[in-house]
């Protein structure tokens, strides 16, 4: 589903499907266009094994509630690294409050928590939020 994200004082608060086409990431110094394709797959129990366990490629798993400030403020870079990686990197999310077994089998206790998957194993674990120049050492560090 096509989501965009608004910026009070450059912290994410928001997301809600929208229908014109592009997500538009606004904050107070600037703004950006993402074409309409949701590269990041929503994880739940019926398709984590099928996206995550048996991909061809890396998955970066994104461990995250609606509710979770620090989640919220990396939501936006782990979009634009769907993208960037697409086709390289799979990019998945999963709600802990919506899919608890799934958290509660990778032991999650602290959100944000990403996760890479390599051939099905656990190949690397960040817990907490970060910037986009850190997630990209961790993804090429472990896909």
């Amino acid at each position: 589903m096509p989501f965009s994200i608004h910026f009070f004082d450059n912290c994410p608060l928001l997301r809600f499907p929208f229908s014109e086409g592009k997500c538009i990431i606004e904050s107070q110094t600037k703004t950006i266009q993402m074409e309409e394709h949701m590269s990041e797959v929503i994880l739940n129990s019926s398709n984590f094994e099928k996206e995550v366990i048996n991909s061809d490629i890396p998955v970066l798993v994104d461990f995250w509630a609606t509710w979770c400030g620090p989640c919220k403020m990396i939501a936006p870079i782990v979009a634009q690294l769907a993208v960037k990686y697409e086709g390289k990197v799979k990019v998945g999310k999963v709600d802990v409050d919506e899919c608890p077994e799934i958290a509660e089998s990778f032991n999650i206790s602290s959100i944000p928590t990403l996760i890479m998957f390599k051939n099905g194993e656990v190949a690397g674990q960040r817990v907490g939020g970060a910037n986009m120049a850190v997630l990209e050492a961790f993804i090429n560090e472990n896909a």
